[in-house]
């Protein structure tokens, strides 16, 4: 009961927050709006009639004075009628006197309602509107503005007035707005139309100012939002009608610098006056609201916009003009469509010519606006729609201006903008232009010719119409024909017309490149041959032609074909690349003598016609990669022989906009190794070809490639490589003396330079996976070749900066950075050279001085030296103004660092035991040694022209013998100075300028002094020796105290161990023993004190190694080193240290060797005591073994020295001289000599010492049992020994002894018979090794002594042949059986021939194999008695091939004897042989492969001097002229290749086979059957076809390559190829039968696009290459056939795809298919199996046909 008075309790207090101007508290978040629209959906519950006191809260101001309000009575419903009513019939006296706070508190209010409670408030509707049309009113600024500024600001503040005027405005659109919400809403339920002449009132100034708000202001005048709501309902289109000038301002919106809302709000509009909604379509007809001028000014208005759309495009400027959005594009051109169509109704001939003009402009606008660079596809279309529906009223010139405008769109440039839709559509909009009445024919023929190469195929989305493309690309090709490109030339056009048939052309041609971009090959294929038509025909017009037609082609060319050649030019197809190339290459042919650059005339020095192999155009884009690499080694080889600018031909012009472009996608596109061998090839090109480019071309290829670096990671290393290559080739000059700067230094300074540095250092993931700081080299590199090319003083003040970067990155903790900044080093050293060495050992020396750093500077330092000897070469004489090189000036820096890094902190980390020395790479190894070899290597080496201060090698030496006399060095560090001193005389020997005569002087006074002083001491000690050697027995090794058992040794040793475990003091200390023990105390000059004997080793050493080097000895240089014989010789005699010994021992054998000859008195005494050191101990075999070598080389050598005697006077008065050795032993010491050499071959079989003395042994011919024992152990060596050239060399050796030693004939036999049984040695190393002997046994043996004994070779020969597993000891033994069967005599080789005949015969199948192996043997060998032996051998052989179950082996060497009896004699199978040639062609489909291998090689063999034309005619032909014998080979050479897992020799022998057979069974058809093959119907499923051979053969090939298997398709693909490349008619005869072999060809690409690898790239297959090879040679020889047939199979290819699909679907959806399906499934392989079976039955001789086939 009490609901009215609580509503009007809470409406009140609701009312009263509702007007609140600010929320509760500072700190609230609530905002107004959100607190008004909580409230007033709280009260979306009540009743219209239970808001009537809201209402009438915010009414009851506006309600006149007369008026009595009552609160009390607000749900009486006469009071709320009357309150109402009053508001709509009578004005409020007041109103302009109102606070302007309760306007915009109602209006506020009001909205929200309006928002919330839209649906509750329509009896409220008129009261409302009629307050706002006071508000309105009164707020109109012509009338009420200054009132309201008198009445409410009593202040003279200008910007309170402003504020105040601006806040009027703003509640004006407020009220606009909300004026518009309500008569959007209630239009349909409440006659609002009473209202309009009060409302236009109120609203006339703003829509008379509505179009300069719109221009000027970038948000919506509300006025134009509440026309909007006028015009969308009909009901309001009397008071837009009624007023003049409304529509008009509304049309001018349309502006150039409208906002896109307004502009939006504009055009919805005009679309609503006139009835139609923007989503209809144009179906819907239009009202004729709009006058025909109002159609003007919308037009007129649509051509300002799109006049300054087009400028804002293409202008930089700082006007308001708006750039085209998508959001208004699309309505824009509709309505512009709905207009035309309203101009199309409305005839007003007064306007004709105005009328014309402007859709004219409008057209060309429109047009100008499809080159905006953010239109889409959609936008295209609508804007190509909207020409033409303007087509009926544009002019004719305008037609054709806007036909040529359109063809525009089709160029080169527009490809990546424009999509296939577009372009079809484009087409269509030109078709439409040339079917107007009064347009050119050239125009209809163009077009009809751009709709075919355009046209879609409507059986398909999206693909185009193959069967019209095609067809208008060949048309195109032809040199006749009404759509050909020389009938299209020939046109021709009035001359008031301003069109040519060059333009006409541009849009097909423009066509052409479009499509030459296709991924389908055919129809690429298809669009390259139609352009090189064009440019044929168009250079041969220009040679015709007049000189002002001549420039009209060569222009045409210029500005079409070559720019749509040059864009092709940088896709990513490389299909496509070929294509623009060869079209470049048909322009600058053709264009030659024209003098433009752009048409590349100078490229044409590339072309060679003569020969494709050196035609840069065929090869660069070649399949093959190695001939793509040569044309580009070509290339540069042309660029870089030219020794100026003016000889290169090649112009700038064909270089950056050609060549730079064609070799730069290789580089881009490289992903696979196979494809880096090329990439680098081009990197290396843009360098040679950046070298020819002006400054400009150079700057924007440098910079592009600094860009492209960061978006192709994947080929960084090869981009980098050309941002070298291009900093190489830097060719300008600079200078940077600050007032003469060029722009080539500016732009270097300020932007190049700082973005290659940039690049210098990159971020990389370390091992760990965190990020770290690496270098690229090679960019490093190339800044320093950039720096070089400044001043050079700018050089050496940027070089410390570039070294120090370089230094950071070597104490990375990354051994990868750090191996990487190692050969930044080397490279920077290579480049700069010795001079700057010193800065590079400074700034390494600074830098890394701790820890783990000292072994990355003595790496790096190793690798700077290494870096350096690549191309430093040490001076051979000092120039005058310098003492020493710039390199031996560094010599003592370096030596510094290698002594820190031997022996100091870094030293000791490397002995340290517990140091984690794996962890720094560059702690391993010995860095210093190898530095100081190099160091060695590159010093200036002649010390005597210096003195010892100044001398290089005294830097070198003299440190490490200054570390050696330091006291308490102990054996490591010694071991360490003699490594460095042993790496110093390897450099020195590597050394140019050191020479021989400096360094005998260096060594001579390095050594003499100290043995003159050593000379001294002991002439002082003398006595003291006497003493000593009587007192001291000399100790000799012997077995005495010797253990007698191992397990006496044991305890010996244990003994041994616990007394040295006793205290060594007292009694049990150590005693001096020995012969120097008193010498030691008396002086240290000494050849056995380390010092001293490291010395001496240093000087021998050099000696040895100088002296071995020296190439011939003058005879000065024999007087300088004889004296060193006897400085050896006391080397020999007084040092007991083991490698001075040694030294001396070896110095003196080369001494001899080289002729430097001791006295005949020396020479005994020398011989005799290296055979004292032999047989006395002191080089006891296994203990000292390089002291047992060295001593028998010189023994060896001192044999070798002869000495000459006189003889006797012949007849002729001629005295000839005798040579005897000049050195001879006892036989005592020459026992000695042989069993000390049998000991050491027997200890150890790796040296090949032992050998050379057993030679010169020999030649002494010393008889004795060790002797021949010996020789028996060589011949056990020589099959017994690892090493093969050891086995060898003892196989030579007993083979001398064999022949020419003194032998019996019983010895000789048991030789020869352990010959013969060590070729069944265990191993195969030792039976070569054995064949071998015997090999050299028979041919050198005496020919009676062989026919002897011919039976103890002959038999175990053939034995072991057929016996050995290994295939090389087989062929080994087979070549022996040759020789020896070669070298017997007739009557012993006819005598074994006979005895190999009765193997045969007999029924042993291993003597019947073993007989058929040796009559190819005999077959090779005897061809003295070939009629003797040859008749029977063949008999043997057709017995062979007779039987049946002929065991393989047998069938296989007889197949062999066969094939080596033809290579004799190639006519040697003729009719006569019927059975053995059957036998041979059944062999072709043996189960064993061998067999089918050597019966292929006969037949191929048998064909090889046969002409396969005339095959009946040719001589020796006899064995092919029977009737199927050439389908029985073609059917087994097919059978052969039907496999998988077949050798390459084998594939390739069926190949030739086929090929020769494609030739002669299409020649003659006739030999291709036999009789019973002639009864056979034809209608039987693979029977061959009597007329077409050819087809049968190419079809087994076809359906063979069906089946997957890469060598199988591989190898049919060969065939294929070498079927074309062979055929004798030329294409004609291959076309007929093109789809057979194009079928297998397309399926194999088909699925290798299919195939994706890890990377998610099209998997590299090499039959995918192959195939597409194939392709090109078959598209070479067939031309357009080829394309019209490849593209019939892909049709055919899809039709079968789309059939599976379809079959498969029905499968799924119907069941009764599928199981009909399976049925027939299960029949047809029901028949398979039955034909299968009597196929079998067939070949087992079976006559009656089974009933069920």
């Amino acid at each position: 009961d009490d609901r009215d008075v609580v509503i009007k309790l809470v409406l009140k207090i609701m009312f009263g927050r509702l007007s609140a101007s600010s929320a509760r508290g500072k700190r609230s978040k609530e905002s107004i709006s959100t607190r008004r629209k909580a409230i007033v959906s709280s009260l979306s519950q009540l009743r219209k009639k239970e808001l009537f006191p809201l209402v009438y809260l915010m009414l009851r101001n506006y309600t006149p004075k007369e008026f009595d309000l009552n609160w009390e009575e607000v749900f009486v419903d006469s009071y709320m009628n009357d309150f109402l009513g009053i508001l709509v019939d009578k004005r409020c006296s007041n109103f302009i006197e109102m606070p302007i706070q309760w306007h915009e508190g109602f209006l506020n209010l009001l909205s929200t309602l309006l928002s919330q409670l839209k649906r509750s408030m329509g009896s409220f509707v008129p009261s409302f509107l009629s307050v706002l049309i006071e508000i309105l009113t009164c707020t109109e600024f012509r009338v009420s503005e200054d009132v309201l500024v008198a009445n409410h600001i009593h202040t003279d503040d200008e910007d309170e007035a402003m504020r105040f005027s601006q806040r009027v405005r703003s509640m004006r659109s407020h009220a606009i707005r909300c004026t518009a919400t309500l008569m959007d809403h209630f239009a349909q339920s409440i006659d609002l139309t009473s209202f309009l002449p009060s409302l236009w009132k109120g609203i006339a100034s703003s829509v008379e100012s509505l179009p300069l708000d719109v221009t000027t202001s970038n948000s919506m005048p509300s006025v134009l939002n509440l026309l909007l709501v006028l015009a969308s309902h009909p009901a309001f289109h009397s008071i837009l009608k009624s007023q003049p000038g409304t529509i008009d301002n509304v049309i001018k919106c349309i502006g150039p610098t409208s906002h896109d809302t307004a502009l939006n709000t504009a055009l919805d509009f005009i679309l609503h006056f006139c009835g139609i909604d923007f989503g209809s379509g144009l179906e819907a007809s239009a009202s004729e609201n709009l006058s025909k001028m109002q159609i003007y000014l919308i037009l007129k208005q649509y051509k300002e916009r799109f006049e300054g759309v087009i400028k804002s495009s293409y202008e930089d400027t700082s006007s308001n003009l708006k750039r085209i959005t998508v959001s208004t594009l699309a309505k824009e051109l509709f309505v512009l469509q709905v207009v035309g169509d309203l101009m199309l109704k409305k005839e007003h001939p007064e306007s004709g010519d105005f009328e014309q003009e402007l859709f004219d402009t409008l057209c060309s606008l429109l047009i100008g606006l499809m080159d905006h660079p953010r239109f889409r596809e959609e936008d295209y279309m609508n804007v190509l729609k909207t020409i033409i529906s303007l087509l009926p009223k544009v002019s004719e010139d305008a037609a054709n201006l806007c036909f040529f405008s359109l063809s525009k769109l089709l160029k080169y440039d527009n490809w990546t903008r424009l999509s296939a839709r577009v372009r079809r559509e484009v087409s269509f909009t030109m078709r439409s232009i040339s079917l107007k009445k009064d347009a050119d024919a050239v125009f209809q023929r163009v077009t009809q010719v751009l709709e075919d190469l355009f046209a879609i195929n409507p059986k398909r989305v999206e693909e185009m119409d193959y069967g019209r493309v095609l067809p208008a690309l060949s048309e195109l090709s032809k040199p006749e024909g009404e759509q050909s490109w020389l009938s299209l030339t020939n046109i021709q056009v009035d001359q008031h017309k301003k069109t040519s048939d060059m333009k006409v052309l541009s849009s097909v041609s423009s066509a052409c490149f479009s499509l030459l971009q296709q991924d389908d090959v055919v129809v690429s294929r298809s669009a390259f041959t139609a352009l090189r038509s064009l440019v044929r025909i168009v250079s041969n017009l220009q040679l015709e032609e007049d000189s002002q037609k001549k420039n009209s082609w060569s222009k045409f060319v210029e500005s079409y074909l070559v720019p749509g050649a040059r864009m092709a030019l940088r896709s990513k197809s490389e299909q496509i690349r070929r294509h623009s190339l060869s079209i470049i290459r048909e322009i600058s042919i053709g264009f030659q003598s024209n003098s433009s650059p752009n048409l590349h005339g100078d490229m044409s020095i590339l072309a060679c016609e003569e020969n494709s192999d050196l035609d840069f155009f065929a090869n660069i884009l070649h399949v093959q990669t190695h001939r793509r690499c040569r044309a580009l080694q070509r290339l540069r080889a042309r660029l870089n022989d030219a020794n100026n600018e003016s000889d290169i031909t090649l112009t700038a012009h064909s270089i950056s906009n050609v060549l730079v472009p064609l070799v730069l996608q290789p580089i881009y596109e490289c992903k696979k190794n196979l494809q880096e061998e090329f990439a680098q090839e081009c990197v290396a090109t843009v360098g040679a070809l950046s070298r020819r480019l002006t400054w400009k071309k150079y700057h924007d290829v440098l910079w592009t490639a600094l860009n492209q670096l960061s978006r192709h990671q994947e080929q960084e290393k090869l981009l980098v490589g050309m941002i070298c290559a291009i900093l190489d080739s830097f060719h300008f000059e600079i200078t940077t003396d600050g007032q003469h700067d060029t722009a080539v230094s500016r732009t270097l300074e300020r932007r190049v330079l700082p973005k290659v540095e940039a690049l210098i250092v990159t971020e990389v993931r370390d091992q760990a996976g965190g990020k770290t700081k690496t270098l690229r080299p090679n960019i490093v590199l190339a800044v320093v070749k950039l720096f070089r090319k400044f001043p050079r003083e700018y050089f050496d003040c940027q070089l410390p900066r570039l070294l120090a970067t370089v230094c950071i990155a070597l104490k990375n903790k990354d051994s990868n950075i750090r191996e990487s900044a190692r050969k930044t080093f080397g490279s920077i050293i290579i480049e700069i050279g010795p001079n700057y060495l010193s800065h590079i050992i400074n700034t390494l020396s600074v830098t890394l001085n701790e820890g783990f750093q000292l072994h990355v500077r003595m790496a790096t330092l190793h690798y700077v030296l290494h870096s350096l000897s690549s191309f430093y070469k040490p001076t051979e004489s000092l120039p005058q103004e310098r003492k020493l090189p710039i390199f031996d000036e560094c010599i003592p820096a370096i030596m510094d660092l290698i002594l820190q890094d031997m022996f100091g902190t870094a030293n000791e980390t490397k002995e340290n035991a517990d140091a984690a020395k794996k962890l720094v790479k560059e702690a391993m190894g010995a860095k210093s040694n190898d530095a100081i070899e190099i160091v060695s290597r590159l010093l200036y080496f002649n010390p005597s022209k210096l003195s010892s201060n100044s001398s290089s090698i005294h830097f070198v030496v003299s440190p490490l013998f200054q570390k050696l006399r330091e006291e308490g060095i102990n054996t490591k560090a010694i071991s360490k100075i003699k490594n460095c001193l042993n790496r110093v005389i390897t450099g020195i020997s590597q050394n140019p300028s050191a020479k021989l005569e400096s360094t005998l002087e260096f060594v001579f006074a390095s050594i003499s002094p100290i043995l003159q002083l050593m000379n001294e001491v002991q002439i002082q000690s003398s006595e003291l020796t006497d003493e000593i050697k009587q007192a001291v027995v000399v100790w000799e090794p012997s077995l005495s105290g010797a253990a007698n058992s191992a397990k006496a040794a044991m305890l010996q040793k244990k003994a041994m161990n616990a007394d040295l475990k006793g205290v060594l003091d007292g009694s049990s200390a150590p005693k001096l023993t020995g012969s120097n023990r008193h010498t030691q105390c008396s002086s240290k000059i000494d050849l056995n004190n380390p010092t001293t004997a490291c010395a001496i080793e240093f000087g021998l050493n050099l000696l040895l190694v100088k002296v071995k080097n020296a190439s011939n000895f003058s005879s000065d240089m024999v007087s300088m080193l004889t004296p060193f014989l006897d400085i050896l010789t006391v080397c020999l005699c007084q040092s007991r240290e083991n490698s001075v010994s040694i030294l001396s021992v070896r110095c003196i054998a080369l001494l001899l060797k080289r002729g430097i000859k001791p006295t005949d008195e020396a020479l005994d005494p020398l011989g005799i005591k290296i055979v004292d050191i032999l047989s006395k101990g002191e080089a006891m075999i296994g203990s000292n073994q390089e002291m047992v070598h060295t001593c028998l080389v010189a023994l060896t050598i001192l044999l070798k020295i002869e000495k000459t005697q006189g003889g006797k006077k012949t007849k002729n008065d001629r005295l000839h001289l005798q040579k005897k050795p000049a050195l001879t032993f006892s036989d005592e010491k020459m026992d000695i000599i042989v069993s000390i050499v049998k000991e050491s071959l027997m200890h150890n079989d790796n040296s090949n010492v032992p050998l050379g003395l057993i030679k010169g042994l020999l030649s002494t011919k010393f008889v004795s049992p060790d002797f021949y024992d010996l020789m028996e152990t060589l011949l056990n060596f020589s099959v017994r020994s690892h090493r093969e050239s050891f086995r060898n060399q003892c196989s030579n050796l007993f083979l001398e002894f064999l022949i020419h030693y003194p032998l019996t004939k019983n010895r000789v036999e048991q030789h020869l018979r352990q010959v013969m049984l060590n070729i069944k040695y265990e191993y195969k190393e030792g039976r070569l090794s054995a064949i071998r002997l015997v090999s050299m046994l028979l041919e050198q043996i005496p020919l009676k002594l062989l026919d002897e004994e011919v039976q103890l070779f002959f038999l175990p020969l053939i034995l072991q042949m057929v016996n050995d597993e290994a295939e090389e000891c087989r062929n080994s033994i087979s070549k022996c059986l040759k020789r020896l069967t070669a070298r017997v005599s007739a009557n012993v080789a006819l005598c074994l021939f006979e005895y190999i005949g009765r193997w045969h015969k007999g029924t042993n199948n291993s003597l019947r194999r073993a007989s058929l192996q040796v009559f190819g043997i005999f077959a090779e060998a005897r061809s003295d008695f070939k009629s003797q032996y040859q008749t029977k051998i063949m008999e043997c052989l057709q017995i062979t091939f007779k039987e049946l179950n002929s065991n393989w082996q047998h069938k296989y060497f007889a197949l062999i004897s066969l094939e080596k009896i033809i290579k004799e004699d190639s006519k040697t199978l003729t009719e006569a042989n019927d059975d053995i040639w059957a036998g041979v062609v059944s062999s072709l489909l043996d189960k064993h492969a061998w067999v089918k291998l050597a019966a292929s090689r006969i037949v191929l063999c048998q064909i090889a001097s046969l002409d396969p034309i005339h095959l009946q005619s040719s001589e020796g032909a006899s064995l092919f002229t029977k009737p199927g014998i050439l389908y029985e080979i073609a059917s087994a050479s097919c059978l052969n290749l039907d496999a998988e897992d077949q050798s390459n020799e084998f594939i390739e022998i069926n190949i030739k086979l086929l090929t020769w057979l494609s030739r002669a069974m299409n020649s003659n058809p006739e030999l291709c059957y036999n009789n019973e093959r002639k009864r056979q119907p034809e209608k039987k499923k693979g029977c061959l076809n009597e007329q077409m051979p050819l087809k049968w053969l190419l079809t087994r090939l076809s359906n063979i390559s069906k089946q997957k298997g890469t060598q199988r398709r591989q190898a049919i693909f060969k065939c294929f190829a070498a079927i074309v490349h062979t055929s004798s008619d030329g294409p004609s005869t291959i076309i007929p039968y093109l789809e057979l072999m194009l079928e297998p060809l397309n399926r194999a690409l088909v699925e290798a696009e299919g195939t994706k690898d890890a990377t998610g790239n099209a998997k590299f297959s090499e039959e995918n290459d192959l195939a597409r090879e194939v392709l090109g040679l078959l598209e070479e020889s067939c031309g357009e056939d080829y394309l019209l047939t490849l593209a019939s199979v892909k049709e055919k290819a899809r039709n079968k795809r789309d059939l599976r699909k379809d079959r498969q679907k029905a499968i799924i959806t119907d069941p009764i298919t599928k199981a009909r399906d399976k049925i027939q499934k299960q029949v047809r392989e029901k028949h398979r199996r039955k034909r299968r079976i009597q196929e079998r039955r067939d070949d087992r001789g079976g006559q009656e046909k089974r009933r069920y086939l």
